[in-house]
């Protein structure tokens, strides 16, 4: 393999790492609690719906 592949590969697994880590620290729910109830009660929201705006949210600042 080149360097340049090697390299590729550890910036892929160190952005899936970082990835990982902002996504658990984000889904952690007390946190999470805190950053929805502007929007809605975190409560009555369905699991579904408090998934799908953590992984957006994550997805959002992954890209920052």
């Amino acid at each position: 393999k080149t360097l340049d592949e090697n390299f590729k590969e550890t910036r892929t697994l160190k952005d899936g790492l970082e990835f990982k880590k902002v996504h658990s620290q984000l889904c952690k729910f007390d946190r999470f609690q805190q950053s929805v109830k502007n929007i809605w009660d975190a409560e009555q929201a369905s699991a579904d719906e408090t998934r799908r705006l953590c992984i957006a949210r994550t997805a959002h600042l992954f890209q920052q």
